[in-house]
């Protein structure tokens, strides 16, 4: 499975609770236990707080919300 799939299935399995929260700590660590389960570096914080800036992770769509919190993830922002 490529990385983004991967990705992806992770995302989908674990960030609805925190989208419907719009709990920012919980998503940052999220994002890291995934870049960890990656074998990534994780995210500083404030490289999270930049990422979160650009992309719109507690977007009212929620899979809409899963393609912003995954680019996040893959450090594209």
């Amino acid at each position: 499975m490529p990385d983004t799939e991967r990705i992806k299935n992770l995302v989908g399995r674990n960030f609805r609770p925190i989208w419907e929260r719009a709990d920012r700590k919980s998503a940052f660590t999220l994002c890291n236990r995934i870049r960890n389960q990656m074998g990534w570096e994780p995210l500083d914080y404030a490289t999270f707080d930049k990422a979160y800036q650009w992309r719109n992770i507690f977007s009212a769509d929620y899979e809409s919300a899963k393609d912003e919190f995954t680019n996040v993830i893959l450090g594209w922002w």
